[in-house]
């Protein structure tokens, strides 16, 4: 941890962060609607989840990970990772099947089935997880497809609501999930940046936790234990790069 981090913010900024997120959001949406069962926009909670959305985003990205940092090549299997990786296919595939049999809309009958896809994806990663001479890029990709389309697929119901304070952290929860996942996809190719990984997960993490007390809360459950896991296991399989040798002058 120490040879990535300088400072040790990750991930216990984002976690306790997370969940006095997850109380002020349960404290709004308890006390903060008036007459017309609107949220207030003065309520304290709300005041304050926003503040602490920006500071703790404003930490992620000024203490980003040591750039002398990368990714092993084929970094053996971890135990924690595959953890992370069942528990976030089993969160989309129950989440998949309760929207499939649920709804009679296209757009959430086709997300619904990219799901079931990526869970699968999923599992066929725990196993590819062990052969380290596997790529693992086409399932990355598959879930990334996914991510995509249920943002898309979800907002078109979030828009329907009367006020964006109602859906606005899982938005952007929906969006640091693909784009963490695209990032991830790019460190697989061993052409990503490590420092957007990080910031994107982290946030991710953040914002998943925040949306808890939704009616997806499983759905963002199993990715905010993914994001958890899958960054504990990038901690576990970075390096230093070698340093250069100096040139001795004549």
């Amino acid at each position: 941890m120490k040879r990535l981090f300088r400072f040790p913010i990750y991930p216990w900024l984002p976690l306790g962060a997370g969940f006095l997120g997850l109380l002020l959001r349960i404290w709004l949406f308890a006390t903060g609607l008036d007459g017309r069962n609107l949220l207030s926009v003065t309520h304290p909670a709300h005041i304050l989840s926003l503040v602490l959305t920006v500071a703790v985003m404003v930490l992620l990205f000024c203490f980003p990970p040591n750039p002398a940092c990368v990714i092993r090549k084929n970094p053996p299997a971890s135990g924690i990772g595959l953890l992370g990786q069942m528990l976030a296919g089993v969160g989309i595939l129950a989440a998949s099947f309760g929207e499939l049999f649920s709804s009679q809309d296209l757009a959430v009958t086709i997300t619904s089935v990219l799901g079931i896809l990526a869970a699968l994806s999923l599992m066929s990663l725990c196993w590819k997880q062990t052969q380290r001479n596997k790529s693992r890029t086409s399932e990355m990709v598959a879930i990334t497809v996914y991510l995509m389309a249920h943002l898309i697929s979800q907002y078109r119901q979030w828009s329907a609501e009367p006020q964006l304070q109602n859906y606005l952290f899982q938005v952007l929860g929906s969006v640091f999930l693909m784009v963490a996942c695209y990032h991830r996809t790019c460190l697989e190719l061993l052409g990503g940046k490590l420092r957007w990984y990080v910031f994107f997960n982290q946030g991710a993490l953040l914002l998943c936790i925040y949306s808890l007390n939704t009616r997806l809360w499983l759905f963002y459950l199993a990715m905010g234990l993914w994001s958890l896991f899958d960054f504990i296991t990038i901690i576990q399989s970075v390096r230093l790069r070698p340093a250069r040798p100096r040139e001795e002058k004549p």
